[in-house]
């Protein structure tokens, strides 16, 4: 019985300590981290939900870097965490970047990443570094024809309905993601320049934001996830909204 009890006792431990960094609180849950070598640095990415209302992501830092930084984020704005919805932390928007990391950036190492929010404080989690690069789909060619046009209207419960309009292009769902079919896809949906996520329909709800100034934008993408362009510029459109207090 003491031997058994011993071993429930161990499993219990071991499942605490991978999802302490996720409970502290229970105001900031940051899910699926990972990282990966980019030019040098550790790039570290993550699913971060604000379960307390809207937040901001002010800093980073790790104890094995010189320095870190919030890489992507539009200039003159905040990384901005939307109640509930949740935000990414991606290569293909804003991620953390850690410079002068220490010792050898070999694949299975765990690095230490330290996230400090606006109101909910410092937040700590362990990313384990990939074998492989971060990942760049690279783009496709879209035709003339294909445009998008977004706007946003607040809802009843202090977030906002996001609303695309498209010619030339037909959104797709998962289970068309990997076989590319001209003019189908789906848009990625930025705040700030932080990813919130991909639409696969022309509406989608996000929650209330922390008070101020921000970006909404959305750029199509193919079904295997190139961004659509022509002449080099993204098929992309933005909006500018306030979030009142």
């Amino acid at each position: 019985m003491k031997a058994r009890m011993a071993v429930i006792l161990l499993v219990l431990l071991a499942f605490v300590g991978t999802i302490w960094w996720t409970s502290r609180g229970m105001a900031v849950e940051i899910a699926e981290p990972s990282a990966a070598v980019v030019n040098g640095n550790v790039a570290v990415f993550a699913r971060i939900v604000a379960r307390d209302g809207p937040d901001r992501l002010l800093s980073a830092s790790s104890p094995e870097a010189e320095s870190a930084r919030i890489v992507g984020i539009t200039e003159g704005h905040a990384a901005a965490i939307p109640a509930d919805s949740g935000a990414l932390l991606a290569a293909d928007g804003a991620y953390v970047e850690l410079i002068g990391v220490s010792g050898e950036l070999k694949a299975g190492r765990i690095v230490p990443v330290e996230l400090r929010f606006e109101n909910s404080g410092l937040q700590r989690f362990k990313a384990v570094l990939s074998d492989t690069a971060a990942q760049d789909y690279g783009v496709k060619e879209a035709g003339r024809e294909m445009n998008v046009a977004i706007a946003v209207a607040p809802n009843e419960v202090g977030g906002w309905q996001i609303l695309l309009q498209t010619d030339g292009f037909s959104f797709k769902g998962r289970e068309a993601e990997g076989q590319h079919v001209q003019r189908d896809g789906h848009g990625h949906l930025y705040l700030n320049g932080l990813k919130l996520g991909r639409m696969y329909g022309p509406s989608q709800v996000v929650g209330e934001l922390p008070h101020g100034e921000h970006i909404f934008s959305v750029v199509l993408n193919a079904n295997t996830h190139e961004a659509y362009v022509n002449d080099g510029v993204p098929v992309a459109a933005k909006v500018n909204v306030t979030q009142q207090d």
